[in-house]
């Protein structure tokens, strides 16, 4: 299997409207927000996030609530060459509100996109807004016909953002005792 960072080399170095340069490298930039690479600075972002009721109910109670366990955490991700996760943050006063991942999960035929935001930032377009610039830099590369995400069946905030994103269902699958809606992408 290949690496995705090799897939989205660029992915990680341009901004929503494809330009390069050295200074928005590790940058995506939408109209309200930046989408920043993860690192160790985001440990209490990240502790916070995981111990959402949102968070616990529909992705899982990840035992996060130490600085040690948040950095561990990331360092995780940031070693693993099939993830890329990117903090989401307001543009105007670069709060950190959510997370939006691309992901090669081993029981997904295509990379997965995931996003999860914090209570008070929901129902306002950000995921949306997110996802969607993290989609069109995908469709740019070519380096993929399909996108997919998973969701428990009753998150249906999380479901209805993938409809207004143009995923269709695809099926119901069984990981880990855990049943999953899949949705599919055509880029």
């Amino acid at each position: 299997m290949r690496s995705l960072k090799k897939y989205f080399s660029f992915y990680l170095k341009v901004n929503t409207d494809c330009k390069t340069n050295e200074t928005d490298m590790n940058f995506i930039n939408t109209k309200r927000l930046k989408l920043d690479l993860i690192s160790v600075k985001d440990c209490d972002f990240i502790i916070e996030l995981v111990n959402t009721e949102g968070w616990i109910s529909y992705i899982g109670n990840r035992n996060i609530r130490t600085r040690t366990k948040a950095k561990t955490y990331i360092e995780n991700f940031k070693s693993d060459k099939n993830t890329i996760v990117r903090i989401i943050k307001l543009k105007e006063t670069n709060i950190s509100i959510g997370i939006i991942t691309i992901l090669k999960r081993d029981y997904l035929e295509y990379c997965d996109i995931g996003f999860a935001l914090l209570p008070e930032y929901s129902n306002q377009g950000f995921a949306f807004e997110a996802a969607e610039a993290v989609i069109n830099i995908i469709k740019e590369s070519s380096a993929h016909k399909y996108i997919q995400a998973t969701t428990v069946p009753d998150n249906l905030s999380s479901i209805k953002l993938l409809k207004k994103l143009a995923f269709k269902f695809e099926k119901k699958i069984e990981v880990e005792k855990k049943t999953l809606n899949v949705y599919i992408l055509k880029i």
